[in-house]
């Protein structure tokens, strides 16, 4: 049995996160759920070994960009699924690997989103029979 992915979920409001939580357990994810975001980035400070991190966050503009800010700066190569309102793509110049989802996102949307983003990268593929060493 493959271990499952620890996913660090923040989220202001207890119906959403709970619901996102319960979304994700179902799907297999071990789920670490926060509901500030200072609970959110001492998870992060502490060292877990988090595999990717999901923010459910409706207003942008309330805090989000330094909360951004901050987790890029704790673990700046971790994979994060932002979902909130349109105005959170407006970070996206600064975050990296970070995707942007509406918050009228459907979970499955979301659920593909997460599994994609929190694949492990094993380096380029070699085309077979190539010994000039040419990659794809």
């Amino acid at each position: 049995m493959r271990p499952r992915k620890r996913i660090l979920l923040y989220a202001f409001g207890a119906v959403e996160r709970g619901s996102m939580a319960h979304v994700l357990t179902v799907r297999g994810y071990r789920v670490f759920p926060a509901s500030c975001a200072e609970g959110a980035l001492e998870a992060l400070a502490s060292g877990g070994p988090f595999d990717g991190a999901v923010v459910l966050h409706w207003h942008p503009k309330d805090g989000a960009l330094a909360f951004m800010r901050k987790l890029h700066t704790l673990r700046s190569r971790l994979p994060v699924l932002f979902v909130g309102s349109p105005g959170g793509s407006l970070l996206a110049p600064w975050f990296t690997p970070v995707i942007f989802l509406e918050a009228s996102t459907p979970n499955a949307e979301i659920l593909e989103s997460l599994r994609i983003v929190t694949q492990r990268k094993r380096g380029p593929k070699k085309l077979p029979g190539a010994a000039e060493g040419l990659v794809v």
